[in-house]
Order: C-alpha cells, then structure tokens, then sequence
C-alpha cells in the first residue's frame, strides 16, 4: 500500500480485536494499518458480490 495517497481514519475498536489485529500484524511483520486495510478492502468485495 505504499506510494499511495491515503486519508487519516480514526475510529474506536474493542479492546480484544484491536490486541487480536496487533498480534496478527506483528506475526505476518506487517504494520497494523495494512491489516485493516485489506481487511476492509476483503470485506467491501465481498459485500458487493451480494
């Protein structure tokens, strides 16, 4: 994802997916905004598949 424009998203998370997304993150050694990212990205295409 990098090179790209992007836009500041702030946005609340329950405390155990934010500490489950980090650890996920940090396990695939990639930044934690990447994970969300294709996260959300995966489930937009999903939904629109419907």
């Amino acid at each position: 994802m990098e090179g790209l424009l992007t836009r500041r998203a702030n946005f609340e998370l329950d405390p155990a997916l934010h500490r489950d997304s980090k650890i996920f993150a940090t396990k695939q050694n990639k930044k934690m905004v990447d994970v969300v990212e294709i996260a959300l990205r995966e489930y937009l295409s999903f939904k629109e598949s419907f």
